[in-house]
């Protein structure tokens, strides 16, 4: 399982936003996205129920590093709890058998 750059902090209270994670430089010119799985955990155990801050379904998309198309899953956030740290992860399934997975961190605070 594969790291990507932590992300910046998200406003508890006013933001909701999409991550992309990007496979774009790790997929062959031939292979694609065939499905995906986005999970959200709590790191700091300040959220009990992190699964529901996950706002509809995954889109398969291109890969904003390389263009490629069917690169790339993007997900929404949302309705998150201030003071978690939550550690968002895709599973992607490749057109060529391989099942690839990248994860980062998303802390969480109120600016208001």
């Amino acid at each position: 399982m594969s790291r990507g750059v932590d992300l910046s902090t998200i406003d508890a209270v006013q933001e909701t936003e999409t991550v992309t994670f990007d496979f774009g430089k790790v997929l062959s010119s031939t292979s694609t996205i065939t499905s995906a799985i986005v999970t959200c955990e709590s790191v700091l155990g300040v959220d009990t129920l992190p699964s529901s801050r996950l706002v509809g379904l995954p889109a398969i998309t291109v890969s904003p590093s390389t263009g490629a198309s069917l690169a790339a899953v993007m997900h929404m956030f949302g309705s998150m709890v201030a003071g978690e740290t939550y550690r968002v992860a895709c599973q992607a399934t490749i057109s060529d058998g391989q099942i690839l997975n990248l994860w980062t961190h998303m802390p969480c605070v109120t600016v208001s």
